[in-house]
């Protein structure tokens, strides 16, 4: 299979198409952080870092081959295979060339950061896209497995449920109590379409417990649209 090339520019470098923004670049036990990335004329790819990790230079300088690099931005993740250092800078920053025969991309910004618990049969383990509050309403924006099936919607004469909690990994925390909870799809583009479900769980509540501020995911199509 032919080699392509992928062109990391770790400081102001060569013409390229639209800056597709941050991420991370990772191999191994190493990652970092980099300011942007875009896709060159030629087909390269430019990674704009202002500070290089030591490791990176070591592994270009002895033109290290890796099983596989992995570049996360904008909600999905590129892993490029059998890729070798070719090319090094002269003074450890600057540009870095690389070979690689294989490429994949798959979306992340559907993977699980959030539980819901209150509802029934069973705890939620979903992608929160979005949180807004409006008065005694809430609107949760969700990513879950086409697969998952969700609790039955509440008719507003039912028994309110006593609580409802969602809870992002990093602690951040949301409580509606004395509430009703109904569900229905939300379109998405069909660029992002893949095995999630996107789903807008209304809850009418009594009162509530979290920051009423709006909330979005970065890596979310909806903050893309």
């Amino acid at each position: 299979m032919k080699k392509l090339g992928i062109l990391l520019m770790l400081c102001a470098g060569a013409v390229t198409a639209a800056a597709q923004g941050a991420g991370k670049v990772s191999y191994s036990d190493i990652s970092f952080e980099i300011q942007s990335w875009s896709l060159t004329r030629n087909g390269n790819l430019q990674i704009t870092q202002y500070v290089v990790p030591a490791s990176v230079a070591r592994l270009c300088q002895s033109r290290a081959a890796l099983p596989s690099l992995t570049l996360e931005s904008g909600g999905q993740r590129h892993v490029f295979r059998n890729v070798v250092f070719d090319q090094c800078p002269a003074g450890g920053a600057g540009t870095f060339t690389l070979t690689f025969n294989g490429q994949t991309t798959a979306s992340t910004w559907d993977r699980p950061n959030t539980t819901i618990t209150g509802l029934t049969p069973a705890m939620l383990n979903v992608r929160l896209l979005s949180m807004n509050v409006r008065g005694n309403k809430a609107s949760v924006i969700f990513a879950a497995p086409r697969t998952l099936m969700l609790p039955p919607p509440a008719a507003a004469s039912a028994p309110a449920v006593s609580e409802i909690v969602v809870t992002k990994m990093d602690g951040t925390s949301w409580s509606y109590s004395g509430a009703h909870a109904l569900y229905q799809d939300v379109i998405i583009p069909a660029s992002a379409q893949g095995s999630s479900r996107v789903v807008e769980m209304t809850i009418d509540f009594a009162s509530m417990k979290g920051a009423r501020g709006d909330y979005v995911d970065p890596e979310s199509p909806l903050a893309r649209q």
